[in-house]
């Protein structure tokens, strides 16, 4: 009987020591993380919020890249990109926290019928996974943790809404914030591109084939770009060029030494837009025929990004571009931004060249009015470090199921 009560004496304490492991593990993941304090009233994003951010940060960069978590170790080898991605997050965790005050003060509440519509679909989602603990042993966390963050999203277009719409927006985008927004972020470029291992397809009369997509959404080649014929026929163009593969080592010589060709013409006072029309391999540069305009980089490579960055209004590359080890040759030009472009895309517009480019302007300016709002709300937040200096983004673990 001694020996019986010394072992349950002994699973007693193994149980409570249990009990009080489990609690602090329970009581650490709904510490707060993130706290902003306002008008007497903490608004937090607690350490479970921040570590499914984490994971399902890392699961959407991975799938947009087209990667498994095989990939992992090669996407953060070194600290700076670790700590890049990691700041994001933690970014993301303070916007969620303020905006659940922004909720309140402004007096928001989201749609009953799509809530319910929400918690519905999680629901059966559980019930077709085989319940709750098989969710998160596929998806590596909870529903409720992914509901919570559906939440945050509708918080934030709920937001946005209240004071951007643009009929009952509180403080509509002005038309002199989208003017400003435009002169201030976007560049115009003549470009022109030289394929030095392919050549733009033509037709036995000479006319320049282009890739478009039928209503079915087959791949086809036309001759004829005009929107009449694009009607007509219910043709998608798909702004690229057919190419064929250049066979002679005659003429990929003859392509890879035509940007000195360009360039010394250029110096000799050849006007650029017309040698683009002429030369250029890209089919941006026809069908943008007064220059390509673009939000940020033209390039992504850092050495044709520096060059290109450096250039003036007026000013062209003086020296050919390389990409990918010489089968891409540029030189760019940039040149006078054209006046409000993204009207072209309101409804009614007499010219609408640049309009495609500009479908989605005036949610990209309220976005960043919203950045800016934002900040001083978000620069109050308080980062508990304790918690949130223990989460990189390299050491996140993501379920093997998801890979």
């Amino acid at each position: 009987m001694k020996n019986t009560g010394k072992f349950a004496k002994i699973v007693s304490m193994v149980l409570c020591v249990a009990v009080i492991v489990l609690t602090l593990a329970s009581c650490g993941k709904n510490d707060a993380a993130f706290t902003f304090t306002m008008d007497g009233k903490d608004y937090t994003v607690t350490e479970g919020e921040f570590d499914f951010l984490m994971m399902y940060s890392k699961y959407q960069i991975l799938s947009n890249s087209g990667l498994s978590a095989a990939y992992d170790q090669y996407l953060w080898e070194d600290d700076e990109t670790d700590k890049k991605y990691t700041d994001i997050v933690k970014e993301t965790a303070k916007t969620i926290v303020v905006e659940k005050y922004l909720m309140e003060k402004f007096g928001l509440e989201l749609d009953a019928e799509e809530i319910e519509e929400l918690k519905k679909q999680y629901k059966d989602s559980v019930k077709f996974l085989g319940g709750e603990g098989s969710f998160k042993k596929y998806y590596g966390w909870t529903s409720d943790q992914m509901y919570q963050y559906d939440i945050a999203l509708k918080n934030q277009n709920a937001i946005k809404d209240y004071l951007y719409n643009e009929e009952t927006g509180v403080e509509k985008v002005t038309e002199e914030e989208l003017e400003e927004y435009y002169t201030e972020n976007f560049r115009q470029y003549l470009i022109i591109m030289i394929d030095t291992k392919q050549d733009i397809a033509k037709d036995d009369e000479g006319n320049k084939k282009y890739i478009a997509y039928d209503k079915e959404g087959n791949e086809i080649e036309i001759t004829d770009i005009s929107e009449e014929y694009l009607e007509e026929n219910e043709y998608t163009l798909a702004y690229s060029y057919k190419y064929e593969e250049i066979e002679s080592e005659e003429r990929k010589e003859e392509k890879a030494s035509l940007a000195d060709i360009i360039l010394s013409q250029l110096k000799d006072g050849a006007d650029f837009k017309e040698l683009a029309l002429k030369y250029s391999d890209e089919f941006l540069t026809e069908y943008f025929e007064e220059g390509y305009i673009v939000e940020g980089d033209l390039m992504s490579d850092e050495d044709a990004k520096e060059k290109i960055d450096a250039l003036e209004v007026g000013e062209y590359t003086e020296e050919a571009i390389s990409l990918e080890s010489g089968e891409y040759i540029y030189i760019v030009k940039r040149v006078e931004l054209e006046e409000k472009a993204y009207t072209q895309a309101d409804e009614g517009a007499e010219n609408t060249e640049y309009a495609v480019l500009f479908e989605d302007y005036h949610t990209t300016v309220s976005n960043d009015k919203y950045e800016k709002f934002l900040e001083e709300y978000v620069s109050a937040v308080t980062v508990n470090e304790e918690i949130v200096g223990k989460y990189k983004m390299s050491t996140t673990k993501l379920s093997s199921a998801i890979d």
